[in-house]
């Protein structure tokens, strides 16, 4: 099974570090909570937004 993604991220982060965090608790959830062998997950992120101010 493959998985493609598309992802908005704050400016602010680093983009291969959040791409590789949302990689692997997409791989582990797929296989603790459904049980499915998943060989590829494929993040791109489309956007760089600021990110939100507090309280709004």
């Amino acid at each position: 099974m493959r998985i493609t993604l598309e992802v908005q991220v704050a400016l602010t982060w680093n983009l291969q570090e959040i791409a590789a965090q949302i990689r692997r608790r997409v791989l582990e959830t797929a296989d603790a909570e459904l049980g499915l062998p998943v060989e590829t997950v494929d993040v791109t992120i489309t956007d760089l937004i600021d990110e939100p101010v507090e309280g709004q």
